[in-house]
């Protein structure tokens, strides 16, 4: 009875070390059951955002071949090697017109807005009148305009 005895409580402390471990596991079920959640969670995520972008293409794919236009290409584009733009002879020709006018143009402005009187002939030809005589001028700084051996308009020898 001894040894029945025995093997009943060796028993019973196996059962209860059993016990003690699935007590153990059923205390980790609900953090490995949130574990699982969360991947399955994440999993339907994941799929149906799939299936969102593939409608997506799908649709894009439609319109696409909706909007493809009946059109055809005539004659293929032919370009020339030389360039269109800019034509080197008219420019130098340009150049050559405006360096020979733009001199007589700038001096016939010039004249345009000149309003002084500088020569007899400018006199005449602002008064319309005859003129009788000059006055001479001389530019240089001597006081003493007439002498003996001058030769200038001035003095009239």
């Amino acid at each position: 009875m001894e040894s029945i005895k025995l093997s009943l409580s060796t028993g019973i402390s196996k059962m209860k070390q059993h016990n003690t471990s699935l007590t153990g596991v059923m205390r980790q079920a609900p953090a490995i059951e949130r574990t699982y959640g969360d991947y399955t969670r994440q999993q339907n995520i994941k799929r149906e955002l799939y299936l969102f972008l593939l409608q997506k293409r799908e649709e894009s794919l439609i319109a696409k071949s909706s909007t493809l236009s009946n059109s055809r290409v005539i004659a293929a584009a032919r370009a020339d090697y030389t360039p269109v733009s800019p034509k080197r002879d008219l420019i130098l020709f340009g150049a050559l017109i405006l360096g020979l006018l733009a001199p007589f143009g700038i001096d016939k402005i010039i004249h345009l807005f000149n309003n002084k009187i500088r020569t007899r002939s400018d006199l005449e030809a602002k008064t319309g009148l005859p003129i009788i005589g000059e006055i001479g001028h001389k530019n240089e700084s001597e006081l003493v305009v007439v002498s003996q051996q001058s030769r200038s308009l001035v003095s009239n020898n």
